[in-house]
């Protein structure tokens, strides 16, 4: 026996002396030349431990299998992270709570008896149970018993630190590490190494497939643009109440997103935040937001309501564009401005009420909302802008305000259903074809004088092809071509 350790020994100080640099190069020193007695088991087991270490260094070639529940099939290859770790690191990684002695034991049995020289691990996986199971270089499958889940799930996670005066302060998940599989929850951890996970990097869920739903801790201040872009396997998502902004793009085609939870602390919803979450039907949104950004919630076709708070000043383009199953909306009194195209396409919108404090309506806000039947449009509005109510052709009537000065080009054109409307003396000039086709149309009342309406800048084809009607002015009637 004296012979054979010693030719190990001799062995193992040469593999160790190109092994400078390597982290496990300590331990095994320590291992092999500051030892002094063993007994015949103990040197076993020990050389093992060796054995296992070395191969870690040198050949690198594990593989990490995620925690795929549905099966126990072995998944992708160890991270880079792993390459140089001992096999009990990577055990220990996976959550394996044993002493380095119990894993020995685990692997090759009391003292080495069911081991042989060289084995070590090939692949390993999390199954159905949640236990973590070892496959062997010598093909035995081990069951190390069941592991903490968390640890597991904090471990199948990218990271990299956020520093304040050089000091870590927290971490920034950047995305899933390589061969990983979520099957169905994605839950983001709080905390990692004794420090909050903080932000969500951009992009760094984007693409990704299998999970359906998400859950993002209070810890999460921030979450990156894209997060979650593209994973369109997600039906549910919650938002912590650290959470300020829901970033530019972050749910942006998540086509089987049904609910979202939005904590109370988001303040913005970012640039197509939600745009073609086309299975969404509803969301509130809390009373801390103040802005929703161009094409939000562009082509969530699936919407049927949304709460949209006091504390908001301003709809973006396109903001709701699209949304085809979107019923009714209440605009609060906060808005100041609704840019264009913000309700383009809405086909089931039957009514809306623009509040006071509206100063402006941008181009084709309303255009192709075919089941408009009523508007209300507030007297601080100066202008009814280009294609504003083009194809609301369930629109009867409208009552124009006095503060309005001009009638913008396609402003009210097929409109089918209008048959009357009221312009004021306010009004100087209607721009080309507002209102064209605009076939039902059988008067116009002006509230003003018959030279009055003749003095009225009109684009060309400003009424045309629409049939004759009447415009009842002040002091008398005139016709379609007055």
């Amino acid at each position: 026996m004296t012979g054979k350790v010693v030719s190990v020994f001799t062995l193992f100080g040469k593999i160790i002396a190109q092994l400078k640099g390597y982290p496990c190069r300590r331990p095994l020193r320590t291992l092999f030349f500051h030892q002094i007695k063993f007994s015949e088991g103990e040197m076993k087991r020990k050389i093992l431990v060796a054995l296992l270490a070395i191969s870690a260094c040198v050949s690198g070639a594990f593989g990490l299998a995620a925690c795929d529940k549905g099966n126990n099939e072995t998944h992708g290859e160890w991270g880079t992270d792993y390459s140089v770790q001992s096999a009990y690191a990577l055990a220990k990684d996976l959550g394996y709570t044993g002493s380095l002695e119990e894993f020995i034991e685990t692997i090759s049995g009391k003292d080495g008896a069911d081991g042989k020289d060289g084995v070590g691990i090939d692949n390993a996986y999390i199954d159905e149970e949640g236990c973590l199971i070892l496959v062997l270089t010598d093909k035995r499958t081990i069951n190390c018993g069941k592991i903490s889940t968390s640890a597991v799930e904090n471990q199948n996670f990218q990271y990299v630190t956020i520093k304040e005066n050089n000091e870590v302060t927290g971490y920034s998940i950047v995305g899933i590490k390589t061969g990983t599989v979520i099957d169905s929850d994605l839950i983001i951890p709080s905390t990692y190494q004794g420090k909050p996970v903080k932000e969500i990097a951009e992009g760094a869920f984007k693409d990704c497939k299998h999970f359906t739903s998400v859950t993002v801790p209070d810890s999460i201040v921030k979450i990156g643009d894209s997060v979650f872009s593209g994973c369109t396997d997600l039906v549910t998502a919650k938002l912590g109440a650290g959470v300020k902004e829901i970033s530019r793009g972050a749910f942006e085609v998540c086509r089987s997103l049904k609910s979202v939870t939005i904590g109370k602390g988001v303040m913005s919803i970012g640039v197509s935040a939600f745009e073609g979450c086309s299975s969404l039907t509803s969301i509130n949104l809390p009373d801390g937001v103040t802005s929703i950004g161009n094409s939000a919630f562009e082509y969530c076709s699936s919407l049927e309501s949304i709460s949209i708070p006091d504390s908001v000043t301003s709809i973006g383009s396109y903001t709701f564009k699209g949304c085809s199953s979107l019923e009714s909306i209440t605009i609060p009194d906060g808005i100041t401005s609704i840019s264009d195209s913000a309700f383009y396409g809405c086909s089931s919108l039957e009514s809306i009420s623009i509040p006071d404090s509206v100063t402006s309506i941008a181009d084709y806000v309303f255009y192709g909302c075919s089941s408009l039947t009523s508007v209300t449009i507030p007297d601080g509005i100066t202008s009814i802008s280009e294609s504003a109510f083009r194809g609301c052709s369930s629109l009867t009537s409208v009552t124009i305000p006095n503060s309005v000065t001009s009638i913008s080009e396609s402003a009210f054109r097929g409109c089918s259903s209008l048959t009357s409307i009221t312009i004021p003396d306010s009004v100087t000039s209607i721009g080309n074809m507002a209102f064209s086709d605009c076939n039902s149309l059988a008067s116009i009342t002006f509230n003003g004088t018959k030279a009055q309406w003749k003095a009225i800048g009109k684009g060309s084809s400003w009424g045309y092809p629409t049939p004759n009607y009447v415009i009842h002015c002040t002091d008398g009637d005139l016709e379609k071509s007055d």
